[in-house]
Order: C-alpha cells, then sequence, then structure tokens
C-alpha cells in the first residue's frame, strides 16, 4: 500500500502486507519497505487494508422523498398498497387494512438507503443464483405520482447473519442490506393476527381434527377431556394444552397470495387438516393445507375468508395445531 504526501515537503510511504501470524487469525506480518524492522497488525487493520475498492465507494445508494403507492410482489404475490385517504390501505388485489405505522416507517427508513456492505459491482448470473437474486424473495416499489422512484429487489440471508443481499431492478451492482433494514424489507403489512375474534383456550369446550384420513374429535367434560367415540383413550391433557394455547393469539408469518390463489397448489383444495375449534361464543375453523417447500411451516386460510387467500403459519404453530391423535393421548 503506497501513500503520497504532497506539499513543500512531498514523500511517499510503501507499507507491505506479508503472511498471516500464527495463532492470530487474521493478523498479518507488515513492515515499511527498506525499513529494518517486521511487525504484526491485528485481523481488524488487516481487513481494511486489503478491502478492495468497493469498501470505499459512497454507501448511499437511494434516495426516497416519500412515496403514495407501494407495490409488492414475492412469488405469487402481487399487492398494491396506497394512501387513499392519507392511512396506508391494501387497494390491490382487494380491499384490506394495512399496518400504516410500519409501512410509513419502512418509508422512512428508506429515505437516505445506504449499503451495510458492497459484494460485487457487476454480478454474474452464478453470484445472482448464489445470493438469491435471480429469483428475488421480494421486490419493492415505491411510487410518487405514477413514477417509480426505488426498485429494489431482495434476496437471500448472508450465510451465518441476519443481513439481505438487494440490489436495485436493472442495476447490477449487489450489497447487503443492514440487520435493522433486512427484517424490515421482508415483514408483513397486513394485520397478522388470523382470528378476528381472539379465542380463550380456557373456554374452548371442543375441537375437531378433520384429516383427510383417520380424522378425530376432543370434547371436555366434568371428568376432562374425552376423545369422542373412544372411551379407553387418555387424552395426554399437557400436549393438548401446548396445541390449544397456539391458537389464543395466533398469528400468520406472512401472506403468500392475497387473493384469487390457486388452492390446490398450498394444499387447500381440499385442505390436508379443518380444525374446527367450539368455545362458548360459537365455532372458528382454520384450514391448514401442505409444508412450504423443505421447511415445517404449513399454508392456510380461514374457512370464513371471503377472499381465496393463502398465508404461512410459523415452525412452532404449524408441528402443534398439525397434531395427530397419537400425540394427543398418552399409551
Amino acid at each position: 500500500m503506497t501513500v503520497k504526501l504532497a506539499g513543500e515537503k512531498p514523500a511517499e510511504y510503501v507499507l507491505l502486507l506479508g503472511g498471516e501470524v500464527k495463532d492470530r487469525p487474521g493478523g498479518r506480518y507488515a513492515m515499511l519497505k527498506g525499513g529494518p524492522m517486521v511487525g504484526e497488525l491485528s485481523a481488524e487493520s488487516v481487513n481494511r487494508l486489503l478491502a478492495g475498492p468497493l469498501t470505499y465507494r459512497d454507501h448511499l445508494v437511494a434516495r426516497l422523498p416519500d412515496a403514495d403507492v407501494i407495490k409488492l410482489e414475492a412469488g405469487d404475490r402481487k399487492a398494491t398498497f396506497s394512501k387513499p385517504e392519507g392511512t396506508w390501505k391494501l387497494t390491490q388485489p382487494l380491499a384490506s387494512e394495512a399496518d400504516h405505522d410500519a409501512l410509513e416507517a419502512l418509508v422512512t427508513a428508506l429515505a437516505r438507503l445506504r449499503a451495510d456492505e458492497f459484494v460485487t459491482e457487476k454480478a454474474t448470473p452464478e453470484q445472482l443464483k448464489t445470493f438469491g437474486l435471480d429469483k428475488p424473495f421480494m421486490r419493492w416499489q415505491f411510487v410518487v405520482d405514477d413514477q417509480t422512484k426505488l426498485d429494489l429487489l431482495v434476496g437471500g440471508v448472508e450465510k451465518g447473519g441476519t443481513r439481505r443481499y438487494a440490489k436495485f431492478h436493472g442495476i447490477d451492482a449487489v450489497f447487503l442490506l443492514d440487520a435493522k433494514l433486512s427484517p424490515r424489507v421482508t415483514a408483513e403489512y397486513r394485520p397478522r393476527t388470523v382470528f378476528k375474534e381472539p379465542i380463550d383456550p380456557a373456554r374452548i369446550e371442543a375441537v375437531k381434527f378433520g384429516y383427510q384420513k383417520d380424522p378425530f374429535a376432543l370434547k371436555k367434560t366434568d371428568d376432562g377431556w374425552q376423545v369422542v367415540g373412544k372411551a379407553d383413550a387418555k387424552v395426554n391433557t399437557k400436549a393438548l394444552t401446548d396445541a390449544l394455547a397456539v391458537l389464543r393469539d395466533l398469528k400468520l408469518e406472512r401472506y403468500v397470495v392475497d387473493d384469487k390463489a390457486q388452492l390446490k397448489l398450498y394444499g387447500l383444495d381440499p385442505p390436508e387438516l379443518t380444525l374446527e375449534v367450539t368455545t362458548e361464543d360459537g365455532k372458528q375453523t382454520l384450514l391448514i393445507g401442505g409444508l412450504e417447500g423443505g421447511s415445517k411451516k404449513r399454508y392456510a386460510r380461514l374457512a370464513s375468508s371471503k377472499a381465496a387467500d393463502v398465508f404461512l403459519l410459523d415452525e412452532p404453530a404449524s408441528t402443534k395445531l398439525f397434531a395427530s391423535l397419537a400425540t394427543l393421548t398418552e399409551k
């Protein structure tokens, strides 16, 4: 590394970096060219010295003055949020509520968008696939007066970290979003509460697990929970309590399709499980479908929904609600 000083007394210094120091990961030997001594530099100093030119590029990559329309694409989902009366709403493909404060916070966070770290100036097709940007996880378009001011593609998560890869549509440079912004650009901005009327597990009187094969039902009696039609089966109270407790504040992870979903693709036509919960206030029915990819998350929807929507439940909720009779009874 050569440093040149200008002025009345110009000078030039050349720093030579050598091999790594044994038992000091990242540390390297160093010396001034022409000097007699060799020293050791810390990993932090070495990383800065060996950093490529992208490290010193201006990290301010975009400015977003405001937005009156936000378009979201995520897989099969295409949704549009607008502010018809000054409050963010979902306006396409159907009219529904949106989290106004959270969307305002997202726009504010993108007002001066900074790359946390540049990855490459021009990504190859292979690199885009590695970064999850060949088929982006999400695409956000922020529109002002019918003009797209920001078109952001969000990819996968960095290995061993929480930051997400991102790039702008039509631009080759790839960068990492910081750890605070990464979860915001993948968050759900529609209300996440599954049941409009909260379910109190203590007031549940009966539960039907309507599987396509081997369905069963449980009913609460004065003597405790019983399996309907199987008097000899003893209910595992703890396992059942754990499963029903999920229903109290059940929240979806994100919507997969807001309307007009091809339900068969998600194992919801017919559903793999029709979960019918009866309380003192009435019945509520949750339809649970197949697994998402190689995860343990399941697709689901409410039987009472007027739209052909599909949302995703997280792994803990999916596992506990998709319970078999064997897991809810004692041997």
